[in-house]
C-alpha cells in the first residue's frame, strides 16, 4: 500500500467517523430530552427514577436503550432497524467510551482514562489507531485489511 491509498484511506475512515458523531450527536440531542421526561417514575422533587428506557419502534425492534450496565456503568445504545448497535456511550470514571460502528464491521471507538487516551478506526481487521499514554507520549499504528501492521510509531 502506498502512502497516497493510505492517506486516501485514513481520510475516508475520517470522513466516515465524523458523520457517525454527527448523526450520533443529534439523535442523542433529540431523543434523550423527550425520553427522560415520560419515563420511569416521578419523584416528589421532579425527577423521574427508572433502571433502563428501551425505545422500539413500530415493528418491535429495539432502536434506543438507555440504562446501566451489569458493572453499574450507565449507558446510551442506539441500534438500526434491524437491531444492530450503531453507537454506544458508556460512561465510567475509569474509562469513558464512544463507540460508533456502521452495521457492517466498521467502528469507531473515542476513549479517555488516567492511562491515556485513544481513538480508533476500523473497519474489519483495518486499522488506524491514535493515542496518548498517562505522560503524553503519543503513539500511532495503522494495519492494513488483512491486521498486517503498516505502520506504527514509535
Amino acid at each position: 500500500m502506498t502512502t497516497e491509498e493510505m492517506t486516501l484511506r485514513v481520510n475516508e475512515l475520517e470522513r466516515r467517523q465524523l458523520w457517525l458523531v454527527r448523526f450520533g450527536l443529534v439523535v442523542l440531542a433529540l431523543v434523550t430530552g423527550p425520553l427522560l421526561v415520560g419515563a420511569g417514575k416521578a419523584t416528589t422533587d421532579g425527577t423521574i427514577d427508572a433502571q433502563k428506557v428501551v425505545i422500539r419502534d413500530l415493528k418491535g425492534t429495539t432502536r434506543i436503550a438507555i440504562g446501566s450496565a451489569v458493572d453499574g456503568t450507565g449507558t446510551i445504545e442506539l441500534f438500526d432497524a434491524s437491531g444492530g448497535k450503531v453507537m454506544s456511550l458508556r460512561g465510567s470514571t475509569a474509562a469513558p467510551i464512544i463507540e460508533l460502528a456502521d452495521g457492517a464491521g466498521g467502528s469507531a471507538w473515542l476513549t479517555a482514562s488516567a492511562t491515556g487516551s485513544s481513538l480508533a478506526l476500523s473497519k474489519g481487521n483495518g486499522e488506524v489507531e491514535i493515542a496518548a499514554n498517562a505522560a503524553g507520549a503519543p503513539y500511532l499504528h495503522l494495519q492494513d485489511r488483512t491486521g498486517k501492521m503498516l505502520w506504527q510509531a514509535p
